[in-house]
């Protein structure tokens, strides 16, 4: 058994490096695809462009500017008026503009300030995060404006403070998060697409029947079709995960990487294994 079975292996392994363009999938699941899935579509804000047009210039004013800061901001220039606010916009120089009028501190103190952020929406998805931030700083400045002040009777008016922790990613680091996550689906796709590309290759050059005549048993049979999957993709995810995960994007790793070795193992397995089962169950299309 164990001849008949290494000697198929053999036969497996050989007919997956022979397949070339099988091994540049593999070779692109792992590295480029991880590299630009970490560096794809933002989803957080790093030094966005903005513009100020503060006609308070006022101490409640330069206190909002402020806050305005990096690593989400980048205060490009202060401008004097509106021609120069559209200017800007339009020569690409500022993504955003906030403009607060020359009242602001008054109506600080009487609790009705409001300010006008002018957005660029050719880049849907940061504009959206650029405003949802803006609004989160304006609500913070609000509250610590209500904070500071006393009701009728001398007291501070009382507050909920929330004060978030984020385990495993706690700055929130997109790119730690997102390829990652790219090398769980490359993991997930590759491991069925190997399998099942096995026995589909058998069915193409007419390989099957030989093997269902041969003395292999069934379990030989699948064994040796899931013996390079589950070699080479563990292999590969680790590899992923060492160069690109933390090599490229300097991700912090922690814990073991045997019992995550070892749990790859097993769960390449088992998409593997699926793989391979619905290449068994599925028939080919009939020929026009």
């Amino acid at each position: 058994m164990r001849r008949r079975l290494a000697a198929l292996v053999r036969k497996e392994f050989s007919q997956l490096f022979r397949d070339v363009p099988m091994l540049l999938i593999l070779g692109w699941a792992f590295t480029g695809a991880v590299y630009t899935s970490g560096h794809g579509i933002a989803t957080e804000l790093y030094k966005y462009p903005i513009v100020v047009l503060d006609l308070s210039q006022s101490p409640a004013s330069r206190e909002l500017v402020s806050r305005f800061r990096a690593p989400y901001f980048k205060l490009v220039g202060q401008a004097w008026s509106d021609h120069e606010v559209v200017a800007r916009l339009d020569r690409g120089e500022a993504n955003l503009a906030v403009v607060i009028p020359p009242d602001f501190e008054r109506r600080v103190l009487e609790g009705t300030a409001r300010f006008q952020v002018i957005s660029d929406g050719s880049q849907s998805m940061t504009a959206t995060l650029a405003g949802a931030h803006i609004a989160s700083i304006a609500q913070g400045y609000s509250v610590e404006r209500l904070v500071g002040h006393r009701d009728l009777a001398g007291n501070r008016v009382p507050q909920i403070e929330a004060r978030p922790r984020v385990e495993y990613n706690p700055n929130l680091v997109e790119t730690w998060f997102s390829s990652l996550l790219e090398v769980f689906n490359q993991a997930t796709m590759i491991g069925m697409l190997l399998a099942a590309a096995a026995m589909v290759c058998e069915r193409e050059h007419g390989t099957v029947e030989h093997l269902l005549v041969s003395p292999l048993r069934p379990i030989e049979l699948f064994a040796a079709k899931l013996v390079p999957v589950v070699t080479l993709v563990p292999l590969a995810v680790v590899g992923s995960v060492l160069g690109i995960v933390q090599g490229a994007f300097q991700t912090p790793i922690r814990g073991s990487l045997a019992l995550f070795y070892l749990v790859t193992v097993v769960y390449v397995f088992a998409m593997a294994s699926l793989g391979l089962g619905i290449a068994v169950v599925a028939r080919p299309s009939a020929k026009p």
